[in-house]
């Protein structure tokens, strides 16, 4: 059965910018029938003639999936335009009707939705723009190199701004050379390998002088600015750079986008980078702090050594002519020497918070063959930590005198861990337990004083210490995770 085609048009019209057409479907014979699908998509093309030839394809086999699913369809396409002028998009529905009297007709609209397309392109770009930084910022919180944050700085420039070239150049603090730190689609032997004399002449030059971000929409046609030879070689017409700020006043360098075709930046594009380019500097900033307060903690773990060195050397001196403090001498040496160790310990973690099990190891290093440590390798404030090492050292010294580890029999057992306590606070509990009897003074002696003043004065922690027959000796230290020390402690009975 042939259908009749071209001359079956009853009204293509415009309305409202757009075209409004019908179609009868009818056979050679005047025979009314139903046409087979791709019958009508071939006549629907017949109304959408300006549609662009590498869109047919596509646009046939959508407009026929939808036909078979409801009868209806309602599809967009690219027009043809001339080179020069923006992209036009036209949005053609319509639906397959049967009448009164059985006839088969097509109804169809077709507008012009350019500026719809553009709307629903511009929200999309800036979706992807917001997605990009947010994925960025994300990975420069969880990443301390900067090297690798510039390098997936350029990268991710290059992927959402659709450009294929990108770079990063670092200001030297020096010479005001700039180093060509990171970037994406350059030959080899630049990037990581190059540095450049700054010159107030190019346009990394020109963008550390000026107040903002610099657009350039054709290197050839460029004036304020000569074009550097490396942009030429790699064929450069358009481009984009703005500043990254630095930790204080000067810059860390300049951050650059570029195009090889003409290609317009808008504020959206300007702001894309502006914010990759200010992660970039939080990031520097972050991590110059850090090496900073790296720095600072070592000087003071050196000065708080050579400070306990002179307290022990003048203490030597004190004593030296007093035969009969040697043993006291000997103890206080220790016990300074024990501190100093500690302070080196807690100062590893910077301060902060400390690992409880490679602490304890280091400070009863002496006498780890005669000891059973027992815990998880938690972690536990710096100040808490540190106390602890005297602790340590104290109860260790008490045993070598009267204890297991004055005898060659025994062992003793070490234990730790951090409890669930009331309110989710953590409970931190301790358990120090030989293994024979002890022949342990039954008089409070320095260890004694020692525990109660910085166990339950100082931390609000309650002590345990048993020696009718085993030496047992326990504390508990509620609120750990969130424990900071109450006020200053001192011996009882002690000057």
């Amino acid at each position: 059965m042939e259908f009749l085609r071209n001359s079956e048009a009853i009204r293509a019209d415009q309305k409202n910018g757009g075209r409004v057409w019908k179609h009868f479907f009818q056979t050679t014979d005047g025979a009314v029938a139903t046409p087979a699908v791709p019958h009508v998509v071939e006549t629907v093309l017949q109304y959408c003639p300006d549609i662009d030839p590498e869109q047919v394809a596509a646009f046939r086999r959508a407009v026929e999936a939808s036909l078979r699913r409801n009868n209806s369809f309602c599809e967009t396409y690219k027009a043809t335009s001339r080179a020069e002028e923006p992209a036009r998009w036209i949005e053609a529905s319509g639906s397959l009707q049967r009448l009164a009297d059985g006839a088969i007709e097509l109804v169809g609209i077709s507008v012009d939705a350019s500026a719809r397309m553009a709307s629903e392109g511009e929200l999309q770009r800036r979706l992807r723009q917001q997605t990009g930084i947010a994925r960025f910022g994300t990975y420069a919180l969880g990443e301390s190199d900067i090297d690798r944050i510039v390098q997936r700085a350029a990268e991710t420039a290059v992927e959402i701004l659709d450009v294929p070239l990108a770079k990063i150049l670092q200001l030297s603090p020096h010479d005001g050379s700039m180093f060509f730190k990171a970037g994406v689609g350059w030959r080899e032997g630049l990037v990581g390998q190059s540095t450049f004399e700054i010159a107030l002449t190019s346009q990394a030059g020109f963008t550390l002088i000026n107040d903002g971000p610099v657009i350039v929409e054709d290197l050839l046609a460029e004036t304020r600015f000569a074009c550097p030879p490396m942009l030429h070689e790699h064929h450069v017409r358009s481009g984009m750079s703005v500043i990254i700020p630095g930790h204080g006043a000067q810059p860390f360098g300049v951050f650059g986008v570029f195009s090889r075709e003409l290609r317009s930046f808008d504020e959206a594009d300007i702001d894309f980078l502006v914010s990759i380019a200010n992660v970039i500097a939080n990031s520097v900033r972050h991590n110059a702090s850090a090496v900073q307060q790296s720095l600072l903690i070592r000087e003071l773990v050196h000065r708080a050594g050579n400070m306990l060195q002179v307290v022990s050397s003048i203490a030597n001196q004190t004593l030296a002519r007093d035969p009969s403090t040697s043993p006291e001498r000997a103890q206080f040496t220790e016990r300074l020497a024990v501190l100093g160790r500690a302070n080196h310990l807690v100062a590893d973690g910077g301060w902060t918070t400390t690992r409880l099990a490679y602490f304890a190891e280091n400070i009863l290093r002496p006498w780890l063959p005669r000891l059973k440590l027992h815990g998880a390798d938690i972690l536990l404030p710096a100040d808490l930590c540190f106390d602890l090492g005297l602790i340590l050292h104290e109860i260790a010294s008490n045993s070598r005198r009267f204890g297991v580890l004055g005898s060659q029999e025994g062992a003793i057992r070490v234990d730790w861990t951090l409890l669930a306590g009331p309110d989710a606070a953590d409970l931190f509990s301790f358990v120090w337990e030989e293994s024979t009897p002890t022949r342990h003074r039954t008089e409070r002696g320095f260890g004694s004083r020692l525990f109660q003043a910085v166990i339950e004065r100082k931390w609000g922690g309650l002590v345990h210490e048993t020696r009718s027959d085993v030496y047992r000796f326990a504390f508990d230290v509620p609120d750990v995770s969130t424990a900071t020390a109450g006020k200053a402690w001192t011996l009882p009975g002690i000057n």
